[in-house]
């Protein structure tokens, strides 16, 4: 059994606002607010002028279906990543 680091950071959750969110196993954030998961890969290949680098990847949508659309991050649909304003493909992959 592992010991998984993770920790409370000062850090604003980009799909609810919360204020502050547990980061764990280095490159992801869990919002209690929400009950989000996403992490900030690098972005590799973007379609669309949404996703930039610093755009967050949903892992897990906790309450919500898909959040806020209004904020751009990439979710995951039947194996594809894809920007949530226009739904264009995009890869994001990497730290």
């Amino acid at each position: 059994m592992s010991n998984t680091e993770f920790g409370i950071v000062e850090e604003k959750c980009p799909f609810c606002g919360q204020e502050k969110v547990v980061q764990y196993d280095e490159h992801y954030y869990f919002c209690p607010g929400c009950v989000c998961i996403y992490t900030f890969p690098m972005v590799i290949e973007s379609n669309c002028e949404h996703i930039k680098d610093g755009a967050p990847t949903l892992i897990h949508a906790g309450r919500h279906k898909i959040p806020d659309r209004s904020v751009p991050f990439i979710f995951e649909l039947s194996g594809t990543q894809l920007c949530s304003i226009c739904n264009k493909t995009c890869i994001a992959d990497g730290w």
